[in-house]
């Protein structure tokens, strides 16, 4: 990678980064949820 990039390319990447931290959050928590709705309804089939 260059070290001289254009802002929007920083712009990009950070938009690209935020995506998917975003993405990331969304799985984690639908994991979590699953993961409790799992133990509080052992008969619910995923």
């Amino acid at each position: 990678m260059s070290a001289t990039k254009h802002p929007r390319d920083w712009e990009l990447q950070g938009v690209i980064s935020t995506k998917c931290a975003l993405l990331a959050a969304e799985w984690e928590l639908g994991a979590v949820i699953s993961s409790i709705l799992a133990a509080t309804q052992p008969n619910i089939v995923k």
